[in-house]
């Protein structure tokens, strides 16, 4: 079941049958020791002897039966349990298992129900010791004055031979059953009763883990995968069509593009209905959804299953049809065909058209049954009134009758039931839970109209549409979430009476009732079974109370019903057979399943291998960082962890890794912190007999060899072993240079064994230019009394530097602390020297002011001059994301840099990334937001510029550490923005000329050619000197910045924007006050600069060209108004979020209609009329918004309000916002709002 549906919701009734606490019902067969054995006992020969009596009361069905049992002498009792005399109910035998002092509790009395099985014949008496029943039961403690206050506990179960009792360990109390005023224990007897009703496996609520449903059914369930339900029920309708599953056999396989698998929906379903026809287990269906195109949140949201039924047979049908011999199934099995119609009453006229079908969705709510919802889907509806119908070729409306004629029915039917409403009362969506009745049989010839489709021309299949019932789709829970299980009747005709529950893993037979009677829904009369009224008649002296079915099924019913014909049962239905399933796939099929078996006894067997990776003296030169071998490029082996080294050199000679067994040594690598590897000892400890999983440290230099903590874990872990080849007869070093160490050359084989005394040491050399390098140039094998300067020689005899050259010498550990080893006469043994570890050579290097550092610098690069600041840079290297402020969504170019650089640098060296020619000095960085997306909206401050990058990450506070910077080009140097305030201007002039106005670009109205340069090449200059350009149809704009000083008015603002844009003193300006697209104040050009005072807020001004027909016309009696736009879902709030390019007009202090201001606002706007018809004027006073409805009514403007200049009035034009770019939440989205798709 799914986890959205509240199953304590749909059992909530059923808690009311319990008088007393509910304890949980527990099998005997969890006892322990002797009392197991005690009471799970059967004497099988003792039990064929035992008379079977028949139950008190018994049904006509003979399914369901009452009996009692009186335990005489309680108190006298000295056993821990009894039985009573074995009873019949439906042919098994059933008894009762008391423990008067309770079973493993010393509180309670505990009762069971135990069944024997069938009751024993003569022809096989074995039977009855091999049987499986499911039944519902109640257990009863008679109270013998008051049958009102009996003690009853209810619960089901599966009985077979190996659970052969079910009942409660605390079903009453000691203390209660032992009081006299109780009346359960009457002069020292007391009475217990069980009421039993045999059921079938899929009437239980409850699982069992030994089902096998291939054994008991012929059917096997569909793995759910979280929420699969749905899918699954309908795959599995799908398959019992006989015809439907051999067309999916038939369908060509598709390869894979490699060629090397077949893939694709398609063969992901054949596979499934393979699997399902073969398969002795649950099927798996991760295929089918990955084919699907399908991610873990699709296979935990549910869907409807109706959807998928469509969604799946279109994709299934445009596979059939690019097939060219291939016959549409899909079509010929579902597709119907209807007419809908509209006839004129009083003319001669009539419409109609012909359309398919291969579902129907058919009314639930107001209907009794499957007729009644036929009969509304075909019913006429009059066209009158207000909803005349306009017919072709007449001037005035007509009424008319409008309807739905069925011409054809497919041969197999399926019928949604629309169990899913909107309320608009609650105006949510609700689930349908009315009863509604459907029948096995339906006979739909009625509502097909033969004569109908012979006009349209329509090939007529079948003149008798009587369809039999073949499967129903159950929906569990509510709107909100539950579950899907499908109940299928493989054979309508020739088996009616055989049902069977598929729900998902579980495959169970079923009956009638379980399959239709209860998925009807809730409402008009419960009718009951003549076996319920029967058992209610007085099956018993006290009848136990009913479960209250009613919670359950309120939530419990059909919602998709599948039909098949009659005329065309055998035909969808028949069973398929080996030969039916083509011999490609059959092999395909059976190839996977090898592989598949393979797979698993690999999985099964790992523990036996491990994984062997291998570097060779290749890796180990090609490694440039720290430590000695990446794991890039290395050889991968499985070999058995029982294995010995000797097997391994084998197996290394054999993938040609090593040219002679005898003269390697194999050393066992660890992985540091930074994923790669040093060797640390011989593997095996370098004896050939020895497993190469053996984890014992050899003892080499006197002590046990010691394993640095990074590396301690990949040591230890058998599963995978890091292998460095040393090849004697390559880089051995015993050779030309072992007169370094004053020993005499060697000849001969070397041998492969270490002495106590010799350390495996490696050498790498360190260069700053041209760029800072660390390479590995050799290995050696040196005595421990060898010393500090014996290495020295040797190193520098591998990288070729004279013996007399100074140079630095360190030894690279694992952590920050790089010891410098200066003691040439010190011993390797006392500088703690062990196998693996590394010696680091350099030169000594220039001085800062050196040319090669000077020109190192000049490019961009980084000056690291010894190996100390190497590792230190090693150590806070990140990589930063760049984006330009103006663009956060553009393109990002990605910069190495320190953690420790400052701000200089770090600027420095993004414009170095940049452009090479760009000067560091006009550019500047904003960090992220915080909880948005974006940069700060202000930049870096002079305080901030203090810290270095890692501080200037830390601005935001979060968690993890972003690495993320914005950078913005600007027209000034960044120094100059420190003393001086920035304003950020927009120019902004008006299109009064549709035909030059694309070809204006100078101030001044004079027409540009351009020549040499492209509008492209013209905006990436802008951009440069930090000016962004903006054309609309009504009005040209440009954005940029300028440097003011603070004492200064907004005349001199204005001088320097006539500057900038080259614009001439005759060009009448004026300016206004702005805050993104809402227009504050008119300003005065002889004011003083007044700045924000909101820290780090800045001015934001527009310079407006005056229109040419503002300057020609009397002004006198006008006053300029601010019109803003707005939306209409944000017209009532106080602080409405504005959009567009906001403007002001001139109205008449006189008052001018608001249907002439729309009319003024529209030529403005240059809009179309049928555009205008839909907007809305609103005044705005003080943030509140109030409706200009009355188009005829004059709008009286106001003056403005004081000496600041500010507006207090001004227009708001409601319409739609066309570049709005809709909110995407950072959260994801629920599963339940992800549509349903098939991407594969």
């Amino acid at each position: 079941m799914d986890p959205s549906l509240n199953e304590e919701d749909l059992y909530l009734e059923d808690k009311d049958v319990v008088f007393i606490d509910s304890e949980q019902w527990k099998d005997i067969n969890e006892l322990e020791g002797d009392e197991r054995e005690e009471v799970g006992a059967m004497d099988l020969a003792s039990d064929e002897e035992e008379p079977v009596e028949p139950a008190d009361k018994v049904s006509s069905s003979g399914k369901e039966g009452y009996f009692t049992y009186m335990l005489e002498n309680y108190s006298k009792t000295t056993q821990s349990k009894l039985a009573s005399p074995w009873r019949d109910v439906g042919g098994y035998k059933w008894r009762f298992l008391i423990f008067p002092r309770g079973n493993q509790t010393k509180t309670h009395l505990s009762l069971y129900l135990e069944c024997g099985g069938p009751v024993q014949s003569l022809q096989c008496s074995w039977a009855a010791h091999i049987f499986s029943q499911s039944a519902k039961f109640n257990l009863v403690c008679i109270n013998q004055e008051d049958s009102s206050k009996n003690i009853v506990k209810n619960a089901e179960h599966r009985f077979t031979d190996n659970e052969s009792d079910w009942g409660f360990k605390e079903f009453i109390k000691l203390d209660t059953l032992q009081r006299p005023e109780n009346c359960f224990l009457v002069e020292d007897s007391v009475i217990f009763g069980a009421q039993v009703t045999l059921v079938a496996d899929a009437a239980l609520e409850t699982n069992f883990f030994s089902y096998d449903s291939r054994k008991e059914t012929g059917y096997v369930g569909l793995k759910n995968q979280g929420a699969t339900c749905y899918m699954n029920s309908l795959l599995q309708t799908l398959f019992h069509l006989g015809e439907f599953r051999r067309a999916v056999y038939r369908m060509p396989i598709t390869v894979s593009l490699d060629g090397s698998h077949p893939e694709g929906l398609t063969y992901a379903l054949q596979r499934i209905f393979y699997d399902l026809q073969y398969s002795p287990t649950v099927v798996k269906t991760k295929k089918l959804t990955d084919s699907f195109g399908w991610d873990n949140t699709d296979a935990f949201t549910q869907h409807d299953v109706q959807e998928l039924n469509r969604i799946l047979c279109d994709a299934l049908e445009e596979k059939m049809k690019k097939e060219t011999n291939q016959q549409n199934t899909i079509q010929m099995l579902f597709e119907g065909k209807l007419l809908n119609y509209i006839k004129c009453i009083h003319v001669p006229y009539e419409s109609t058209r012909v359309e398919s079908f291969y579902d129907l969705s058919l009314n639930v709510r107001g209907c009794a049954d499957i007729y009644e919802s036929f009969e509304k889907y075909t019913e006429v509806e009059i066209m009158e009134g207000d909803n005349k119908y306009r017919a072709e070729g007449y001037e005035e409306l007509q009424e008319a009758k409008k309807g739905v004629k069925f011409l054809t029915l497919p041969p197999v039917l399926q019928l949604h039931l629309k169990r899913f409403e909107y309320d608009f009362i609650r105006d949510m969506m609700v689930k349908v839970n009315d009863k509604f009745k459907f029948y096995e049989t339906v006979d739909l010839n009625q509502f097909v109209d033969t004569t109908a489709a012979e006009e349209q021309g329509i090939d007529v299949e079948s003149n008798n549409y009587v369809y039999v019932l073949h499967s129903v789709l159950v929906h569990v829970g509510d709107v909100h979430g539950g579950h899907y299980y499908a109940f299928i009747r493989p054979q309508p005709l020739s088996d009616p009476s055989t049902w069977f529950k598929f729900d998902d893993e579980t495959v169970l037979k079923a009956d009638k009732t379980q399959a239709v009677d209860d998925n009807f829904g809730v409402g008009g009369d419960e009718d009951e079974s003549p076996d319920k009224k029967a058992l209610n008649d007085g099956l018993g002296p006290i009848p136990p109370p009913k479960l209250k079915q009613s919670m359950v099924r309120r939530f419990v019913n059909a919602y998709m019903l599948q039909y098949v014909r009659v005329d065309k049962v055998d035909e969808v239905l028949c069973p398929l057979s080996d030969d039916d399933v083509p011999v490609q796939l059959r092999e395909q099929f059976e190839k996977e399943k090898e592989e598949e078996a393979r797979r698993k006894k690999e999985r099964m067997e790992a523990h036996l291998y491990c994984t062997v990776a291998v570097a060779t003296e290749a890796n180990l030169l090609a490694h440039k960082d720290l430590d000695l071998i990446g794991l890039e490029g290395m050889d991968s082996f499985k070999v058995r962890k029982t294995s010995t080294l000797k097997d391994l050199k084998m197996l290394l000679h054999s993938k040609k890794l090593v040219k002679d067994i005898s003269s390697v040594r194999l050393w066992k690598c660890s992985k540091s912190h930074r994923n790669a590897l040093r060797p640390q000892c011989l593997l095996a400890n370098g004896k050939d007999d020895h497993i190469i999983t053996d984890t014992s440290e050899g003892v080499h230099n006197g002590v046990y060899m010691r394993v640095p903590y990074a590396g301690r874990e990949s040591m230890l872990d058998n599963t995978r072993l890091f292998v460095f080849v040393e090849d004697l007869l390559v880089m051995d070093g015993r050779s030309v240079r072992a007169k370094v160490l004053n020993e005499k050359s060697l000849t001969g084989n070397y041998s492969v064994v270490l002495n106590s005394d010799e350390v495996f040491l490696f050498f790498k050399y360190y260069t700053p230019f041209p760029v800072p390098m660390l390479s590995v140039v050799g290995k050696q094998l040196m005595k421990l009394r060898d010393t500090v300067g014996d290495a020295l020689a040797v190193a520098k005899e591998f990288v070729g530097i004279d013996e007399d050259e100074s140079v630095f010498i360190f030894e690279e550990k694992l952590g920050r602390k790089i010891p410098r080893l200066n003691d040439m006469s010190r011993n390797l043994m006392s500088c703690e020297l062990k196998h693996g570890d590394i010696i680091v050579i350099q030169k000594v290097p220039p001085a800062a002011n050196d040319e090669r550092v000077v020109s190192l610098q000049r490019a961009g690069g980084r000056y690291l001059p010894t190996f100390l600041e190497y590792i230190d840079y090693l150590w806070h290297r990140i990589e930063v994301e760049v984006r330009n402020a103006k663009d956060p969504l553009g393109p990002a170019i990605t910069v190495e840099l320190s953690s420790n650089d400052s701000y200089d640098n770090v600027r420095r060296r993004i414009a170095n990334r940049i452009d090479s020619t760009l000067d560091p000095e006009y550019l500047r960085f904003y960090p992220p937001q915080l909880y948005t997306p974006g940069p700060r909206n202000y930049p870096i401050t002079p305080e901030e510029r203090h810290l270095t990058l890692d501080g200037i990450l830390r601005l935001d506070s979060r968690t993890p550490l972003p690495r993320l910077l914005y950078y913005e080009r600007t027209r000034y140097p960044s120094s100059e923005y420190d003393h001086k305030e920035e304003v950020l201007v927009t120019y902004y002039e008006r299109n009064e000329d549709d035909n030059n106005f694309g070809n204006k670009v100078n101030m001044n109205g004079e027409e540009e050619h351009r020549l040499g340069r492209s509008m492209k090449e013209e905006e990436e200059v802008e951009e440069q000197q930090g000016v962004k350009s903006e054309t609309t149809h009504f009005a040209y704009l440009k954005h940029f910045s300028v440097l003011i000083a603070r004492d200064l008015t907004f005349h001199d603002l204005l001088r320097l924007v006539r500057k900038y844009l080259k614009l001439d003193d005759s060009i009448p300006l004026r300016l206004l006050e702005v805050k993104g697209h809402l227009i504050i104040r008119m300003i005065s050009p002889g004011e003083a600069l007044r700045f924000p005072t909101y820290p780090h807020d800045r001015l934001e001004v527009r310079v407006e060209r005056i229109p040419s027909e503002e300057l020609k016309s009397d002004t006198r009696d006008t006053v300029l108004v601010p019109v803003h736009h707005i939306c209409k879902e944000n017209r009532y709030v106080r602080l409405p979020e504005l959009f567009g390019i906001p403007f002001v007009m001139r109205v008449s202090l006189s008052g001018e209609s608001v249907s002439q201001l729309l009319r003024r606002i529209g030529e403005y706007l240059k809009a179309k009329k049928d555009e205008i018809k839909t907007w809305k004027l609103y005044e705005i006073r003080d943030g509140l918004f109030s409706s200009l409805d009355d188009m005829d009514k004059l709008w009286n403007p106001e003056p403005l309000s004081d000496d600041r200049g500010e507006f207090s009035v001004s227009l708001g034009l409601e319409h739609k916002d066309e570049n709005a770019k809709r909110w995407q939440s950072p959260f994801p989205k629920p599963f339940s709002d992800k549509p349903l798709k098939i991407r594969g």
